[in-house]
C-alpha cells in the first residue's frame, strides 16, 4: 500500500503524540536525580550530542546559512520559552490543568496561525473536529481550576501558544535537513537555558542515579525521533489539524501510566480521551477525501 505524503505527516504525528505519552513517565525518573529546569538542559545536552554525532557521521554542515540563521535563533529561543513555562506553570497549578491550558492554546495559536500564515482553509467540519477535541479536552482535565493562580494559567496558555509558533516555523522551515535543524535548535535553547540557570538557584543534582542517567540517555533519544516526526509531520500535514493529531499524547500517556505506574484512569478521563480519539480518527477517515478537499475552498 502507498502512502501519500499526507498520510505519512499524520502517521509520523501519531507517532509523536505516542512518545510525547511517555514524557510523565521518563520525567519522574529523571525528577530522582534532577532540578525540574536541569533536566530540561539535560535533555537538551543528550539530543545535541546525538545530533552531533550524526551530522558527524553523515558528513553534513553543522550550520544553518545567513539567511534562515535568525529564524531557527528564534526557532531555539521559543523551544526554551515553551520548555521553561510549561515547567513554571506545572510547578503552580494542576499538572492536569497545565496540560488543558497547553492543549488550548496550541489549538487556537496553530489555527490562527495556519489560516493566516500557512492559509489553510477553514470549514464546518475542521470547525467540529476542533471543537470535540476541545471538549474532550474539558471533559480530561474536569474540574478546571479557574480560580487557581493566574500566572499559572497564563503561562499554561504561552506554552501553548509557543508550541504553535514552533509548528509553524518546522512547517515553513522546509529546505533545512532535520537533523540540522534540530541541532541548531537546540544549541540555542540550550544556550539560552544555561545562561538563566544561574538564576534559578535550584539543586541541580539531588544525587547519582543511574538509572536516571539511563532514562536521560532514553529521553534524549525520544526527542530526537519526536522532533524528527513532528518536523516531517507538520510539513506534510495540516497545522491546526495536526495539533488535534498530537492531542493523543493524552491517551498514550493514560496507557503508559496505567502499565508502568499502576495509575488507572478516571472516567471522566476516560470520557475525554474517547472524544479525543474520536476526532483523531475522523482525521484520518477524511485525509484525501471530498469533503476535505471542501473544507480547504471554503477559506478562498
Amino acid at each position: 500500500m502507498n502512502l501519500t505524503n499526507y498520510q505519512k505527516g499524520f502517521l509520523s504525528l501519531l507517532l509523536a503524540g505516542l512518545i510525547y505519552g511517555s514524557f510523565g513517565l521518563l520525567t519522574r525518573q529523571l525528577a530522582i536525580m534532577f532540578g525540574d529546569f536541569t533536566q530540561v538542559l539535560v535533555r537538551q545536552l543528550i539530543i545535541t550530542l546525538i545530533a552531533f554525532l550524526v551530522l558527524l557521521w553523515r558528513g553534513e554542515k553543522f550550520w544553518i546559512s545567513n539567511e534562515k540563521r535568525l529564524l531557527v535563533i528564534i526557532f531555539g529561543l521559543i523551544s526554551f520559552v515553551n520548555a521553561l513555562t510549561f515547567t513554571i506553570s506545572a510547578n503552580l497549578i494542576k499538572v492536569s490543568n497545565t496540560v488543558f491550558f497547553v492543549n488550548t492554546g496550541s489549538l487556537i495559536g496553530s489555527l490562527i496561525l495556519g489560516m493566516l500564515v500557512f492559509k489553510e482553509g477553514f470549514s464546518i467540519a475542521k470547525g467540529l473536529l476542533l471543537s470535540l477535541c476541545l471538549a474532550g479536552l474539558v471533559i480530561f482535565t474536569y474540574p478546571i481550576q479557574l480560580d487557581a493562580s493566574l500566572l499559572g494559567i497564563l503561562l499554561g496558555l504561552a506554552a501553548g501558544l509557543t508550541d504553535a509558533l514552533s509548528n509553524s516555523l518546522k512547517k515553513y522551515l522546509k529546505n533545512i535537513s532535520r537533523m540540522v535543524l534540530l541541532f541548531n535548535q537546540f544549541v540555542v535553547s540550550m544556550g539560552f537555558g544555561l545562561l538563566i540557570l544561574p538564576l534559578t538557584q535550584e539543586t541541580i543534582i539531588k544525587g547519582v542515579s543511574a538509572s536516571s542517567i539511563i532514562f536521560a540517555l532514553i529521553f534524549g533519544l525520544a526527542l530526537l525521533v519526536v522532533g524528527n516526526a513532528t518536523i516531517y509531520g507538520f510539513q506534510n500535514f495540516d497545522l491546526n489539524l495536526g495539533s488535534i493529531v498530537l492531542a493523543s499524547e493524552l491517551i498514550f500517556s493514560l496507557i503508559i501510566s496505567a502499565i508502568f505506574l499502576g495509575e488507572f484512569p478516571t472516567v471522566n478521563e476516560i470520557i475525554g480521551g474517547i472524544l479525543i480519539m474520536t476526532a483523531i480518527v475522523l482525521i484520518n477517515i477524511r485525509i484525501d477525501k471530498a469533503w476535505f478537499r471542501l473544507g480547504k475552498r471554503t477559506n478562498s
